[in-house]
């Protein structure tokens, strides 16, 4: 995949100098048996952004490189229990941001997720509950890049509101989630989410969107304590046909201590959606 290609800048000393970002990946899959299923995978993210080195030419800069090795193992070790394991480790160069820092830094970052499901398929109204535990390595004090998770282009959602606020980087989350079907058409859901930080840092935090002009939506001041809070995801989704489906979510984000006192207001929001299948 290309990135990106060119820098749209209007200084004249790097107008039109290439910066060229690749991603490069291959993935394999394999059926142990009926029960098991092995993944493996290996990502490479090359980043040689000429754009620096001409705006700096007497620094040292490297190249941006970022190699992502992981492995997933989906197991159903009875009927209606669903676990998953997943472990993944980062490496590479992290270039610096400027010149008068002393040297790149050497990327070591690691990512482990568990999860769980149980489907009680004998119960009235098919309850299901589940877990999972995510683990995503971070900086200590805000270091540069050295021991942070890269959520590369990941599009995974723990809960809706922490995935508009909180980086996927230096977490610590378990989800407790459960689903019921009142009837054939609807199902119930509730997702509740407890956030922690991997390691302390004082830095202000940025949201991981951003607008058009490539600048966060959000900033948020942070007192270096790890408790990010918690959140709570509730569903309800209705079958309308086999094609069309109607949606309506409520959640709710409580800032914990990791968030100055000026962040820390409840955010909540309510989504409504209608899914159609072509």
């Amino acid at each position: 995949a290309k990135i990106s290609e060119w820098v749209a800048d209007t200084s004249p000393s790097i107008r039109g100098v290439k910066n060229d970002a690749n991603l490069f990946g291959v993935y394999a899959s394999y059926d142990v048996n009926r029960k098991l299923k092995a993944d493996v995978y290996g990502f490479y993210r090359h980043d040689r952004n000429k754009n620096a080195l001409k705006a700096f030419p007497n620094d040292s800069r490297k190249d941006d490189t970022l190699y992502t090795l992981g492995t997933l193992i989906s197991a159903t070790p009875i009927e209606n229990l669903k676990t998953s394991l997943e472990a993944a480790i980062q490496l590479g160069t992290n270039r610096k941001d400027s010149a008068s820092q002393d040297s790149d830094n050497s990327r070591k970052a690691w990512a482990l997720q568990a999860m769980a499901d149980y489907t009680l398929s004998n119960v009235k109204f098919t309850p299901t509950i589940g877990a999972s535990f995510t683990h995503l390595s971070g900086d200590k004090g805000g270091q540069n890049g050295k021991r942070a998770w890269d959520p590369m282009y990941q599009d995974q959602t723990l809960n809706n509101i922490t995935k508009a606020i909180i980086p996927f980087t230096n977490l610590n989350v378990i989800n407790l989630k459960g689903s019921m079907k009142p009837t054939d058409d609807i199902t119930l859901c509730a997702n509740f989410g407890f956030y922690m930080r991997d390691k302390k840092s004082e830095v202000n935090m940025l949201s991981p969107n951003e607008d058009s002009e490539s600048k966060p939506y959000g900033e948020y001041a942070m007192t270096g304590k790890k408790y990010l809070g918690n959140a709570l995801d509730l569903t309800a989704t209705y079958d309308y046909t086999e094609d069309v489906q109607f949606g309506l979510t409520a959640g709710w984000f409580i800032p914990g201590k990791a968030f100055d006192e000026s962040n820390r207001r409840t955010a909540s929001q309510v989504i409504g959606s209608m899914k159609v299948t072509f």
